[in-house]
């Protein structure tokens, strides 16, 4: 993809790469939330040269394949979220959405919509993603995109600074 990332429209949402000046509601959306952090992984931001270096280090990548879309409304074009994937044989997918956003099916509409591309667009018969096991809202929103548990595992979580419980899910097109 060469660090194009191209723009998906859903009924709500336009996922397209992130700006530049999409670090600050980067940082107010969902980089400052613990909730967010402790279940994707990172740690909560501090600034919002936090935001804009994680974003930087995204674009870098790109030509690396990374596909890394801010999930944004339709309405406003304010990034609520982020999903993406890397272009290896087995596609780990991920998502994060601001906890304002959650409920509102913002995250199962991106997440359909991000399967659903790599699918048409690029050939990908396989992905895969997990969530940590207290997080069961992920679990939910995977589901609800078509994706099927097939396992569970313990990963180490950052944000914690220790092993825990993981839900493994997979979505095949063969």
């Amino acid at each position: 993809m060469k660090n194009e990332i191209p723009v998906i429209n859903s009924d709500r949402l336009i996922l397209r790469k992130f700006e530049e000046n999409d670090s600050h509601y980067m940082f107010i959306n969902w980089a400052t939330d613990i909730e967010c952090a402790k279940y994707t992984n990172m740690t909560v931001a501090d600034n919002e040269n936090n935001c804009k270096f994680i974003i930087d280090l995204w674009k870098k990548y790109y030509d690396k394949g990374l596909v890394m879309w801010a999930i944004c409304l339709k309405a406003s074009n304010e990034p609520i979220g982020m999903i993406g994937f890397e272009l290896f044989e087995n596609p780990e997918i991920s998502f994060t959405i601001g906890k304002k956003y959650n409920n509102c099916g913002y995250a199962t509409e991106a997440l359909s919509s991000v399967l659903q591309f790599g699918i048409k667009n690029l050939g990908v018969k396989f992905f895969w993603g997990y969530h940590f096991t207290e997080n069961i809202g992920s679990g939910r929103v995977m589901q609800k995109a078509g994706m099927v548990h097939t396992r569970s595992d313990v990963k180490l979580n950052k944000f914690f600074n220790k092993d825990m419980p993981i839900e493994i899910y997979e979505y095949r097109t063969e």
